[in-house]
């Protein structure tokens, strides 16, 4: 196979520039308009890319300066294999190799997804959090609901016990994630 070198702002769908991007869907031009698949690791493959054309590498040079076979590289820019599929020490080097972070290449390479960096609790959990520490807080457990009057209220009186608590005790249950106030 032969290699080559990319001008910058070209992606390949193939390393090996062996086939069309068309014929894997891929765009042919990296802007500010295309989306990356996280799923197959596109951002990867245009950063990988980008760092080949600005550094004048080959595939092979890029592959061992990486710490990955040539083979492996053009099977993840044939979408033969994923970026999220790859060891954490590659994904790692490949992130020094394109100049970002390595959290940065793990979400790139579609081993994350920005969603993973929050925890969120439905609000029937975050009710349900909210009023057993209601139940076990020394000053408020006289006053509220027992369990069965409180599961029998409407959702809005629910949150809006959950608020007076939180205001009270300076805690927060409520993330605002699919919270509608009481109205």
């Amino acid at each position: 196979m032969k290699n080559a070198t990319l001008e910058p702002g070209t992606l390949q769908a193939d390393v090996d520039f062996a086939t069309s991007p068309r014929q894997h869907n891929i765009p042919e031009r990296v802007g500010a308009k295309v989306l990356a698949n996280p799923e197959t690791g596109t951002a990867m493959l245009h950063a990988i890319n980008r760092a080949m054309a600005k550094h004048g590498h080959s595939l092979d040079e890029a592959a061992a300066i990486i710490g990955m076979s040539p083979v492996t590289l053009r099977a993840l820019g044939g979408g033969r294999r994923l970026f999220c599929d790859v060891d954490r020490r590659i994904l790692a080097s490949a992130a020094k190799y394109i100049g970002v972070p390595v959290a940065q290449a793990h979400l790139m390479a579609g081993a994350l997804k920005p969603e993973d960096f929050f925890f969120e609790n439905s609000l029937n959990e975050e009710i349900e959090l909210a009023y057993r520490s209601m139940m076990d807080h020394p000053m408020w457990c006289g006053y509220a609901p027992d369990r069965d009057a409180f599961l029998a209220m409407p959702q809005k009186t629910q949150v809006f016990i959950v608020m007076l608590y939180e205001s009270a005790t300076q805690q927060k249950f409520l993330t605002g994630t699919g919270v509608q106030l009481p109205q």
